[in-house]
């Protein structure tokens, strides 16, 4: 095994296009940086993966957990290493035909505390900063208290309170000359303008005569320091003159000590605290005068006036449209690729741009004109598409990172027929009677009259600017607008349309007449002219010559509906309607819809084959950093559609037997019953593989250190749900009463050797390997369906992390190194032994890994095959037929045929093996569709198997001694 591997470059054909044959994404922070992850480099590529794709590496807030709160997109984040050590790490991944793909922001930089220096220019200089039009602002908002200022809401606790409890304090750095307001580790600049008015509190006959003197020309020099009105050469001018000056203030202050303290007692001046309102006024005055406006955070909601990403304030958008806000972000990356050490880009949050499609040709385009050699940049989109929502053929990208197909694939595990038993038994067992459509639409009025009431609002004042230019429509006032923006927004069934100056494509008219027409049916008392004047907006329409109104305004407010529609979608959808609507969690999932409950075989085959066929270079993912549960956690949740029966059951006995646990908070049990059995959904889908199938359940199982881990991971995951949901706690009011009595709930139940935990144990003897047969078939679709196969880190074991920070802890790569040398070994030895070891011993994850390594070895040593080879649905009749998904690849004389069992899986573990032999005795494998194939070798098993002679394969002879079967023709894989 070990020579054919390295001789995998002579072996397989060279597809080119630059394109991966399989990507693996890996969260970087201080323990995971350039240098650890080189010396993981040979297990990758000794795993098969031929990207790696990682997030955002460019510099960050210090600290971050994520890198996507980046502060300079042309420097690498010292808290993972210098750009040498980068270098090496593109040297080692060269050495091995590696390829690097990076996570780039687009869409959003870091601000606050004191770490992005163009957003401190722009607090410093306002308009007159060269950076004013880099960050999405709206410098001239109708409230005149924020005309020519932005808003930071990045207090604790009310203006008064911060400014009278002395937490706001004016400071003086020597070294640069310059004054700053500082508030814990946020630092606001004072304007060199306004200089003066500090320094007029400098005892000036306490100094000699040349201080000053000096100090006093200094501070009328700085009193001259006017921008506004001035053109951009002038305005240059003067901020090239405030540099020079405020470098004579630091010598002056640096070589005249007196002259130092003298400044900072007048600073001092302007530090108040309780008692000391004089104080308090010079500051609050001296801040009155900035290009800023600070405030409490929870203002943010409804007054601030720049676009942030979803509702984070320190997250604030910028506007890459703009050509020199592209030039600028994108650099480094450029330079990266014309160096040949960045090979492909995943682009954050598409969504989030003006003109998505114009941005990916500048992009490519950019790209391709510094690329050496015959590969192209690899481009993919996070793009969330709603339901039968389809990526725009007219962006020139490989597709998006997969969470449509993603959804696709965890629908095959749920059976349709069983969604009446579980909606029934939820809403009997919740009180929760309304539909899921209504829990969205309700969401969705929430984050807009609440979390993101502002952004409604300046969308409210573009239209009511436009409206009030034509005497049409000059009696629309801006509140009727607001509502019916609002209703719109509600009405939308997709995140976003994508409008252009180009104009309106069919599929968007299509969802803008929906969203209008809906709106009208359901609130009859919004003006109908109303409602078509906001369709010939939102279609451009009324861009046309003679509609009155002006081309350009109509276009630009069109477009910047749509950067607003997104987030609240997001916001509404993925953060508030999944954590609140709970017939079965693991549908509600970023890119899914609970709608959807299940899948046909020929509605999941028709999609992948469209899929293939548009996008055949799309990644295929089954789990992300964004997603609200590990792939294996939704494979088991999937499961309970296979014994709703006994679920319910055990549900019903769980909440008679935790009633002690339950406490009354405000009139009410806590939890309450919806919150409650997320949990159990949550216990169940989560519980390590290592106490699966354990023969005794005691005191003394699982170990006090492992139980008390998992606890704190289940409680933290709670708190976090409760507040998304925003019903009984949120992030913006957390009920902390609420809070504690769920974690009390969840310690409490989760006991050592309690009654609850030894139920819960019981019946994941059952549930268990369900789940397990479950993520083994989802991981062999993943790496043989059309499409570039994506691993999140970590998930070549099984993975039962829950949503962000949880699935974001470290990977233990040791194991994993070890397991793959293990099974790389034995791989050569006793096939047979080998996999029964693997499917008696299934909970350590070693059988995952194999599959895994297997296909990742089959996609290396023939990359056309998976490239290029085309989709073919492959029939499967007989008895116990149901639930078996079959296709086939073909490239050339090259044949591969996946079939997985998918549902109807009670008694996938006999003896404690996970098997799936006897499950489907009398199905068949029909060879119609590969007819010119006849002799297959099996993968996993590595049997020679030979077609029947009515041209057929029975099933269950291909899962005898394995769950899954990768079977293929034409292909000498073994040496």
């Amino acid at each position: 095994m070990e020579r054919a591997m390295t001789e995998r470059a002579t072996l397989s054909d060279n597809p080119g296009s630059g394109t991966p044959r399989a990507t693996y994404r890996l969260q970087l922070d201080s323990r995971l940086g350039f240098t650890e992850v080189r010396r993981l480099l040979s297990y990758f590529d000794r795993l098969g993966i031929s990207h790696l794709y990682t997030s955002p590496f460019l510099e960050a807030r210090s600290g971050s957990p994520h890198g996507y709160d980046v502060t300079d997109h042309n420097a690498f984040n010292p808290e993972l290493g210098s750009e040498a050590d980068f270098d090496e790490l593109a040297a080692g991944l060269a050495s091995r035909d590696m390829g690097l793909i990076l996570d780039f922001v687009a869409n959003h930089m870091g601000v606050g505390k004191a770490d992005n220096n163009r957003w401190q220019d722009v607090l410093e200089w306002g308009e007159a900063s060269p950076f004013a039009g880099f960050f999405d602002i709206d410098w001239h908002s109708p409230n005149a208290l924020l005309r020519g200022k932005v808003l930071l809401p990045f207090l604790g606790q009310s203006y008064g309170k911060v400014l009278e409890g002395g937490e706001l304090q004016l400071g003086f750095d020597a070294s640069q000359g310059s004054f700053a307001v500082s508030y814990f580790d946020h630092l606001f600049p004072v304007a060199p303008r306004h200089y003066a008015r500090i320094l007029s509190g400098v005892s000036s006959n306490i100094l000699s005569g040349s201080a000053r003197s000096e100090l006093a020309e200094l501070s009328a020099a700085f009193r001259t320091l006017r921008t506004a009105g001035l053109s951009g050469r002038r305005q240059r001018e003067v901020r090239q003159r405030a540099e020079a000056l405020k470098e004579q203030l630091a010598s002056l202050a640096q070589g005249m000590p007196e002259v130092k303290e003298q400044i900072e007692r007048a600073v001092a001046l302007h530090n108040g605290g309780p008692g000391q309102h004089a104080n308090c006024l010079r500051l609050h005055r001296l801040l009155q005068k900035q290009a800023y406006r600070l405030s409490w955070w929870r203002v943010a909601s409804d007054n601030i006036n720049y676009r942030r990403f979803f509702d984070i304030n320190d997250l604030v958008t910028i506007r890459t449209e703009r050509a020199e806000v592209f030039d600028n972000i994108h650099r480094l990356v450029l330079r990266l690729i014309a160096e040949g050490k960045l090979h492909g880009l995943r682009i954050d949050h598409i969504d989030g741009l003006s003109d998505p499609r114009h941005y990916c040709e500048k992009l490519r385009n950019a790209a391709a004109s510094r690329e050496s050699g015959g590969d192209s940049l690899y481009l993919v989109v996070e793009k969330i598409l709603a339901h039968g929502e389809v990526l725009r053929t007219d962006w020139p990208v490989a597709g998006t990172t997969g969470y449509e197909v993603l959804n696709r694939i965890n629908s095959l595990f749920v059976e349709p027929a069983s969604e009446n038993v579980l909606q029934t038994f939820y809403h009997q067992l919740t009180g929760m009677g309304e539909s899921f459509d209504e829990t969205l639409a309700s969401a969705k009025r929430q984050v807009i009259d609440h979390l993101l009431a502002s952004d409604i609002q300046v969308l409210s004042n573009l239209f009511s600017r436009l409206a009030e230019s034509n005497w049409h429509t000059r009696d629309f006032t801006l509140a009727s607008l607001r509502r019916a923006l609002a209703e719109i927004i509600v009405s939308l069934p997709v995140y976003r349309t994508y409008v252009d100056p180009r104009g309106c494509g069919a599929s968007d008219r299509h969802e803008i007449h929906q969203a209008i027409s809906s709106t009208k049916k359901r609130n009859p008392l919004i003006n109908n002219e109303l409602l078509d004047f906001i369709r010939g907006v939102l279609t451009t329409d009324l861009a046309r010559s003679r509609s009155g109104f002006n081309r350009n305004q109509v276009i630009r407010i069109a477009m910047k509906f749509q950067q607003y529609s997104g987030p609240i979608m997001a916001k509404s959808l993925e953060d508030t309607a999944f954590y609140r609507h709970m017939v079965l969690a693991s549908l509600n999932e970023v890119g899914g819809d609970p709608r959807h409950f299940g899948t046909s075989m020929e509605d999941f085959h028709r999609f992948i084959d469209e899929r293939g066929k548009q996008w055949p270079h799309a990644m295929i993912t089954t789990a992300t950093h964004d997603s609200k549960r590990g792939e294996d956690v939704r494979a088991r949740l999937n499961a309970l559609t296979e014994i709703p029966e006994l679920w319910r059951r055990k549900v019903e006995e769980w909440i008679s037997l935790n009633g002690c646990h339950r406490v009354s908070v405000d009139a009410v049990d806590a939890p309450v019953r919806n919150d409650e059995y997320l949990l159990y959904q949550t216990l169940a889908g989560s519980i390590p593989m290592e106490w699966v199938g354990s023969a005794s359940y005691d005191s003394s199982f699982p170990d006090t250190a492992a139980l008390d881990d998992y606890r704190q991971r289940i409680e933290g995951y709670m708190i976090k749900a409760v507040r998304e949901a925003k019903l009984n706690s949120s992030w913006a009011h957390p009920n902390q009463t609420y809070e504690e009595a769920l974690s009390s709930f969840v310690s409490g139940i989760l006991e050592p050797g309690g009654v609850f935990l030894k139920s819960l144990l019981e019946f994941m003897q059952v549930l268990g390997p369900l789940g397990a047969l479950n993520g083994l078939a989802q991981t062999a679709l993943k790496f043989t369906l059309p499409g570039v196969p994506d691993l999140y880190q970590g998930t070549e074991l099984w993975d039962l992390n829950l949503v962000d920070p949880d699935n974001r802890r470290p990977v233990d790569y040791g194991v994993r190194e070890q397991m793959l040398r293990q099974l790389s070994e034995s791989a050569d030895g006793n096939r047979d032994g080998l996999v029964a070891e693997l499917a008696n011993g299934w909970p350590d994850g070693r059988i995952k890994l194999y599959v895994t390594w297997q296909l990742l070895e089959l996609r290396r040593r023939h990359p056309g095959l998976f490239l290029h080879g085309s989709y073919e649905p492959v029939h499967i009749h007989g008895d116990n037929s149901h639930g078996l998904c079959a296709f086939a690849r073909h490239y050339h004389d090259q044949c591969l045929l996946t079939v997985v069992p998918c549902l109807c899986k009670t008694g996938a573990a006999k003896a404690g093996r996970l098997t799936a032999a006897g499950l489907y005795e009398g199905a068949g494998v029909s060879l119609k569709a590969v007819n010119d194939h006849q002799q297959w070798h099996n993968l996993f098993t590595g049997d020679q198997i030979t077609a029947e002679a009515n041209g057929e394969l029975a099933v269950s002879d291909l899962l005898a001694k394995f769950p899954v079967a990768v079977l293929h023709s034409g292909i000498p894989f073994y040496e």
